[in-house]
């Protein structure tokens, strides 16, 4: 794993380890939920209470109980590549292979370009949620887990 990716990797698992913190320390990414659906028969996960100037940093999928089974990577993190975040908007999530009955733990980060350092490194704010996926019949289902 290259470094831009291990680096990536840390952000947004440290942001996920925030989530149990009861408040916010200085330099510590906020977090919020993100909610997952079912569109055109596949897997969206949305951002909602996005801010107009944050963009998407990072994402994190893993399956629960399958160490070999996740993602990370870094959305293009360069002045005029940078992707909206858009509230209520699927995010990317690199066509992830989610399996029927099992559960994923998802972090997303955002941040604002502006406010980034030139390597950059950005304070953002972080969305977790997690999920199970489910069939009942011929429709798919999302379930938020704990």
């Amino acid at each position: 794993m290259g470094l831009r990716r291990l680096g990536a990797a840390a952000l947004v698992l440290a942001g996920t380890l925030l989530a149990g913190c009861a408040q916010q320390q200085a330099g510590q990414s906020e977090v919020y939920r993100t909610y997952a659906k079912i569109v055109a028969n596949k897997v969206c996960i949305t951002l909602p209470h996005l801010r107009s100037e944050e963009k998407l940093f990072s994402i994190y999928i893993s399956e629960r109980g399958n160490p070999n089974r996740f993602i990370i990577r870094q959305y293009p993190w360069q002045k005029g590549k940078y992707l909206a975040a858009v509230p209520g908007k699927c995010v990317n999530d690199f066509n992830f292979p989610y399996v029927i009955g099992r559960g994923y733990d998802v972090a997303i980060q955002v941040a604002d370009p502006a406010v980034a350092t030139a390597s950059g490194a950005t304070q953002g704010r972080v969305y977790s949620g997690a999920f199970a996926l489910w069939r009942a019949g011929t429709k798919l289902h999302v379930v938020p887990v704990i």
